[in-house]
């Protein structure tokens, strides 16, 4: 039985499933994960951005799939038995976004303090990370998902734009 200080433990930790793109360490809040696949065979979509590397079949629904590392701008992946697919689902105003997000690897689900957290405000120019996190001597970067899909929705629009135009 969870005594009063073990409850208010438990509301002040935050969860975080863990990912690298190279060196570092990147994290997703766990609400937003939907799963983890290992190996998925991607339908290459043409005119699209670099970043934008396919679609793949989930159970009947058409998952589009990003790499994220190209979206940062960190370069290719060279070892092509490292990916993973993180399938996150976003509920917004506009409906549901169900996207997937290529990572070098996926590592594990972690809980942060949030004493352990900061916010990523002082880094305003980095687009797309919301928090910092410390685990150790381990800094995780906490992604904002909806600056990400925003982005990727804003390129989508370009793109077609372009096309009609």
């Amino acid at each position: 039985m969870n005594t009063t200080a073990e409850q208010q433990k438990d509301t002040t930790m935050e969860r975080f499933l863990t990912f690298t793109l190279g060196d570092e360490t990147y994290g997703f809040p766990v609400g937003v994960v939907k799963e983890v696949l290992e190996s998925v065979a991607l339908t290459c979509i043409p005119r699209t951005t670099e970043y934008m590397k396919g679609v793949f079949n989930l159970r009947s629904s058409i998952i589009p799939v990003i790499d994220i590392r190209l979206l940062f701008k960190l370069g290719k992946n060279t070892d092509d038995n490292q990916n993973s697919v993180i399938v996150v689902d976003v509920v917004e105003k506009e409906g549901v976004t169900i996207l997937g997000i290529l990572a070098d690897n996926v590592k594990e689900v972690i809980e942060l303090s949030r004493e352990n957290i900061e916010s990523g405000d002082h880094l305003n120019q980095v687009e797309f990370v919301r928090k910092i996190g410390k685990k150790d001597d381990q800094f995780i970067l906490i992604l904002d998902i909806y600056s990400i899909i925003k982005h990727v929705d804003t390129e989508i629009n370009k793109l077609t734009q372009e096309e009609q135009g």
